[in-house]
């Protein structure tokens, strides 16, 4: 069901405008400017995140991945991310985290977090970590 307030998003997502539709996810997410999370030096931004991200709609943010995932055909999404991420971790037990973290190198503390991090391209490999 396409909420009206989606309308923004599912046009930037036809029109494949990626960065653009991050932004408008972010500002649905976690109703605030998006430029506000730019300027984050550090958690505290982060931490104020917390209760509004608790509050979220669950069906709101099943729109929400249902629309990046339909229109990405299935690159882009919150469960597409998720399956990442689980897949990390299933590979981590599997093979040891010693193996995992040469696939996914990083200078720093390494986390399950890092590999989804350099996967999805938010981070490259082998640069100084991410603080999650």
């Amino acid at each position: 069901m396409l909420y009206s307030h989606h309308q923004t998003l599912q046009d930037l997502l036809v029109a494949q405008n990626w960065r653009e539709a991050d932004l408008e996810t972010k500002k649905l997410t976690f109703q605030i400017n998006p430029e506000d999370l730019k300027i984050d030096s550090g958690s505290t931004v982060r931490k104020a995140l917390i209760p509004k991200i608790k509050a979220f709609s669950t069906e709101e943010l099943k729109e929400i991945d249902r629309l990046w995932v339909e229109h990405s055909n299935g690159h882009f999404g919150f469960s597409v991310q998720w399956q990442i991420y689980q897949d990390i971790l299933a590979e981590t037990k599997e093979l040891g985290k010693a193996v995992v973290k040469e696939k996914y190198p990083i200078v720093g503390k390494w986390v399950p977090m890092t590999a989804l991090a350099i996967v999805l391209g938010w981070l490259s490999a082998g640069v100084y970590e991410l603080a999650f």
